[in-house]
């Protein structure tokens, strides 16, 4: 069995990897992890306005700015699950909670 037959994973456990090269491969996955959850949340968010309350183009992006705005001035999730739940009385971390449980 030649070098070039061997599965990927058997060649990838071969390699030898700096410590510097791991964080810099973790620190790239986590972001590209985090960059595709933040696009699909929002997109989802964007999506579900439209179709349960018609929203079109100009209001979707009035939203998404609002949602950058916000998430820029907070200083943190808890900050603006704080104020969700005192203006809404949604208590988002409880719905997660509740959908992921059950």
């Amino acid at each position: 069995m030649g070098k070039h037959s061997q599965p990927r994973r058997q060649k990838c456990a071969e390699k030898k990897y700096t410590q510097s090269e791991v964080n810099r491969m973790l620190r790239e996955s986590t972001e590209a992890v985090a960059k595709h959850n933040a696009y699909t949340t929002v997109a989802s968010c964007a999506l579900a306005l439209h179709r349960i309350h018609g929203f079109g183009q100009t209001r979707i992006l009035r939203v998404l700015d609002e949602m950058d705005r916000l998430a820029f001035e907070a200083f943190s999730f808890e900050e603006i699950r704080q104020e969700l739940l005192n203006e809404t009385g949604i208590n988002i971390s409880r719905l997660w909670e509740e959908k992921n449980d059950g």
